[in-house]
């Protein structure tokens, strides 16, 4: 039986001033499924990601959160379905960690009311889904780049999202910190989150992803599994240069690993 998609995006296009930013794409994902939208800077990701989210409109098409038409929804409404990570996230004021963390609730609370307890301990499951439930009393300001990461997605988990955006998660981030976001990626999307990622990078979306659309020029060059079109020729098309892609074994766990490698003149 086919699996009913619980974002998906129809026919859709996109401008800014005048000159389409993407045209006619169609792209959808599962509960539990981790979409990686690979391309390079420039092509049309960031502004793909907040149509999906419902930050900006469509000029043709549509996007539907489950049957309903997202642009027909409250902001309200969107904010406990769908949560973003952006790539940057800097504040003057140094919150705690779980005041971060718990502005995630913001959609949950009445105005001019004060979060409860309730949604204190959600905001605390959070940073302890992320593996940081031991920071919350820390600086903000005062905790590496990719703890910084862990926070923000853990302020998007307060939200009790059903779907997460993720652009460019891994920005700026050194390996360790990159590979530490990524497998929390994969963890949350395990404990049964749609989770849609920009990323420019092949490696991400052939370690870490359960379905690939290849993005440039406004375009999907290709969507499937990471397997069948994170290609050679695919890749050189999307990067206008030669990659390999090499199949390999993981010497510590026998696994088979698939990696992306530039041809070096």
């Amino acid at each position: 039986m086919a699996l009913n998609p619980i974002l998906r995006l129809e026919d859709g296009t996109f401008d800014y001033s005048g000159k389409a930013v993407f045209r006619n794409l169609n792209l959808e994902v599962l509960r539990g499924e981790v979409l990686c939208i690979l391309g390079p800077n420039g092509c049309g990701k960031t502004t793909l990601l907040h149509c999906l989210g419902g930050f900006l409109d469509l000029r043709n098409g549509c996007v539907k959160l489950n049957s309903t038409i997202v642009a027909k929804l409250s902001e309200l409404e969107l904010a406990r379905k769908i949560a973003f990570v952006f790539q940057n996230h800097e504040t003057p004021f140094p919150y705690s960690v779980l005041d971060v963390a718990l502005m995630g609730r913001a959609p949950h609370i009445r105005i001019f009311s004060s979060p409860s307890r309730k949604d204190e301990a959600i905001a605390e499951d959070s940073l302890a889904r992320v593996g940081i439930r031991h920071l919350k009393e820390k600086l903000f300001t005062r905790i590496s780049g990719g703890e910084r990461q862990l926070v923000l997605i853990a302020r998007a988990l307060s939200q009790e999202p059903e779907i997460l955006l993720m652009d460019e998660p891994t920005s700026h981030l050194d390996f360790k910190n990159q590979t530490l976001i990524l497998q929390t990626v994969n963890k949350l999307a395990n404990q049964g989150l749609a989770i849609v990622m920009a990323s420019h990078f092949p490696d991400h979306a052939l370690l870490f992803s359960h379905k690939t659309a290849l993005m440039k020029d406004g375009t999907l060059l290709a969507t499937g599994l990471p397997s069948e079109i994170v290609t050679d020729e695919n890749l050189g098309d999307l990067y206008d240069m030669e990659i390999s892609v090499i199949n390999t074994e993981d010497p510590y766990n026998g696994n088979k690993l698939t990696i992306a490698v530039p041809r070096l003149a």
